[in-house]
């Protein structure tokens, strides 16, 4: 069951079309969650997360 959780909240879709948006914007990372409210850090983390 633990795994099930995990995998639903790693492919999260609204996460991932956050991280869409931050790459097809064309802006610094740094910048982009700025004007969006998200840590930077945070961002990183789910970035990493999501490519493996």
């Amino acid at each position: 069951m633990y795994r099930f959780l995990f995998y639903l909240w790693d492919n999260d879709p609204f996460r991932l079309s956050r991280i869409r948006d931050c790459r097809a914007s064309g802006q610094k990372v740094s910048c982009w969650c700025e004007h969006n409210g998200i840590g930077i850090k945070s961002s990183y983390y789910w970035m990493r997360k999501i490519k493996r």
